[in-house]
């Protein structure tokens, strides 16, 4: 049996390996229409590790967070999407 460490959804090793996948197969830099939807399994209402590594990281790569701000479970904010800090919303 494999014994091989899997990263939980939503983990900071998750959100690592998410953006630097983006970045590697994607010109970040050079794509000004780029929009990431999924479940990210991060909850934008509360500022712990996770958000502030996700936010870290998407500035790097030039992008950023679009989101509505409405609760979508409870007061958790989850559902967003990250897009080109090019790209027109």
């Amino acid at each position: 049996m494999d014994c091989k460490r899997i990263p939980i959804p939503g983990s900071k090793v998750r959100i690592h390996e998410l953006l630097f996948g983006v970045k590697k197969f994607l010109n970040i830099e050079d794509c000004s229409s780029l929009i990431l939807i999924g479940d990210f399994n991060v909850d934008l209402a509360l500022h712990n590790e996770p958000l502030e590594l996700l936010i870290a990281l998407i500035k790097q790569l030039n992008l950023k967070i679009d989101t509505n701000n409405i609760p979508t479970r409870g007061e958790a904010i989850l559902h967003f999407e990250i897009v080109s800090t090019n790209l027109p919303i």
